[in-house]
């Protein structure tokens, strides 16, 4: 997992190259929301499971 800022947001890349689901826990940044690029949106909230060779890519942006 690797989380970048760009600007006042911030971009989390969550990937998984092993054979096996895992589990990892991504935290949303206070006063932040997450909007999904690519992949399984619940893998970038909580404690969640990515599957095998799976990838998510969300974009967190202030709350309106």
């Amino acid at each position: 997992m690797r989380t970048l800022q760009s600007g006042s947001a911030y971009i989390t890349v969550v990937a998984n190259g092993g054979t096996e689901a895992r589990t990892c826990n991504v935290q949303a940044p206070a006063g932040f929301s997450p909007r999904v690029l690519w992949g399984d949106a619940s893998a970038v909230t909580g404690a969640t499971a990515l599957g095998a060779r799976g990838t998510a890519v969300a974009v967190w942006e202030r709350k309106k």
